[in-house]
């Protein structure tokens, strides 16, 4: 369901149910569409005053071309270039990835396997991954917590080179985020 509602005072004005196929998993928006990922290796672009589909892109490594299934919570961002880029969790994994919005492809990965101590990990879980990513615009700071992770972290990444072909950032996270909970 989507609910249109009073921007002062919050009450639904209309609702609205919509089937796009499957599960609805992160949701995210470019001033001109509605941005949905549904736990799959597709992003859908959907008219905020129709809400149908109106494209969608296959998530896929730009180097292999190999499918990325499991894409979950999704932050677009900006860069300095006015590059979009969608950054997406992989679901059951702690790794972010890049995805150029435009083609679909991931053009950067993060291993954040290391933000949680060993103890903090089984206190988790299994069930205990990075599922949560958010942007501030403003700071250019990024904000990562998990399921059932005891914290979250604040940050930024220092991207190598022109911020987009980097090989490599599994030291980078550690280094770059630090826990403000």
């Amino acid at each position: 369901f989507f609910f249109l509602r009073d921007v002062k005072s919050f009450r639904i004005l209309k609702q609205v149910s919509v089937d796009f196929g499957n599960e609805m998993w992160g949701l995210t928006n470019n001033q001109t569409y509605l941005i949905l990922s549904n736990g799959t290796e597709i992003i859908s672009f959907i008219s905020p005053k129709s809400l149908e589909i109106v494209s969608t892109i296959v998530v896929k490594d730009s180097k292999t071309n190999k499918i990325i299934k499991g894409i979950n919570e999704l932050e677009l961002i900006t860069l300095q270039n006015g590059r979009e880029i969608i950054i997406c969790n992989v679901f059951g994994k702690n790794l972010l990835i890049g995805v150029d919005l435009k083609t679909g492809y991931v053009i950067w990965y993060i291993d954040a396997n290391d933000l949680l101590t060993l103890e903090e990990k089984e206190e988790a879980g299994k069930s205990g991954v990075l599922n949560g990513v958010a942007w501030d615009k403003l700071s250019n700071k990024y904000f990562l917590t998990g399921k059932y992770w005891p914290k979250m972290f604040v940050g930024s990444f220092k991207l190598c080179g022109n911020g987009i072909n980097c090989d490599s950032f599994e030291n980078l996270i550690g280094d770059s985020l630090k826990d403000v909970l």
